[in-house]
Protein backbone atom coordinates (compact mmCIF):
# COMPACT_ATOMS: atom_id res chain seq x y z
CA UNK A 1 0.00 0.00 0.00
CA UNK A 2 2.84 2.41 0.75
CA UNK A 3 4.37 2.25 -2.70
CA UNK A 4 1.28 3.00 -4.81
CA UNK A 5 0.10 5.64 -2.33
CA UNK A 6 3.53 7.30 -2.43
CA UNK A 7 3.62 7.27 -6.23
CA UNK A 8 0.20 8.88 -6.45
CA UNK A 9 0.83 11.25 -3.50
CA UNK A 10 -2.34 9.96 -1.81
CA UNK A 11 -1.85 11.62 1.57
CA UNK A 12 -4.87 10.01 3.22
CA UNK A 13 -3.70 6.50 2.35
CA UNK A 14 -0.10 7.27 3.29
CA UNK A 15 -1.29 8.46 6.71
CA UNK A 16 -3.29 5.25 7.16
CA UNK A 17 -0.24 3.19 6.18
CA UNK A 18 1.95 4.97 8.72
CA UNK A 19 -0.71 4.52 11.40
CA UNK A 20 -0.92 0.80 10.64
CA UNK A 21 2.87 0.53 10.71
CA UNK A 22 3.00 2.36 14.04
CA UNK A 23 0.48 -0.09 15.51
CA UNK A 24 2.47 -3.05 14.19
CA UNK A 25 5.76 -1.73 15.59
CA UNK A 26 4.14 -1.15 18.99
CA UNK A 27 2.42 -4.54 19.08
CA UNK A 28 3.34 -6.82 21.99
CA UNK A 29 3.55 -9.78 19.57
CA UNK A 30 7.15 -10.06 18.34
CA UNK A 31 5.99 -11.75 15.14
CA UNK A 32 3.97 -8.68 14.19
CA UNK A 33 6.79 -6.29 15.09
CA UNK A 34 9.31 -8.36 13.16
CA UNK A 35 7.10 -8.52 10.07
CA UNK A 36 6.89 -4.74 9.99
CA UNK A 37 10.56 -4.26 10.79
CA UNK A 38 11.77 -6.76 8.20
CA UNK A 39 9.45 -5.89 5.30
CA UNK A 40 8.31 -2.28 5.64
CA UNK A 41 11.07 -0.45 7.50
CA UNK A 42 13.82 -1.32 4.98
CA UNK A 43 11.58 -0.12 2.14
CA UNK A 44 11.11 3.21 3.93
CA UNK A 45 14.90 3.60 4.22
CA UNK A 46 15.07 3.93 0.44
CA UNK A 47 16.17 7.49 -0.42
CA UNK A 48 13.13 7.81 -2.69
CA UNK A 49 10.95 7.63 0.45
CA UNK A 50 12.73 10.42 2.34
CA UNK A 51 10.07 13.06 1.71
CA UNK A 52 7.22 10.72 2.66
CA UNK A 53 9.01 9.68 5.86
CA UNK A 54 9.75 13.27 6.82
CA UNK A 55 6.16 14.28 6.30
CA UNK A 56 4.27 11.35 7.80
CA UNK A 57 6.45 9.23 10.11
CA UNK A 58 5.86 9.59 13.82
CA UNK A 59 8.17 8.77 16.77
CA UNK A 60 7.61 4.98 16.92
CA UNK A 61 8.33 4.62 13.20
CA UNK A 62 11.26 7.03 13.28
CA UNK A 63 12.80 5.06 16.15
CA UNK A 64 12.52 1.83 14.15
CA UNK A 65 14.00 3.51 11.09
CA UNK A 66 17.00 4.67 13.15
CA UNK A 67 17.41 1.14 14.51
CA UNK A 68 17.30 -0.36 11.03
CA UNK A 69 19.69 2.21 9.57
CA UNK A 70 22.29 1.29 12.20
CA UNK A 71 25.11 3.42 13.53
Amino acid sequence: MFEPASRSADAATIEKCFEALKQMLACPDANVRDAAGIRVTPWLLNPACTDVVRRFARPVTLMDLRRAAGP
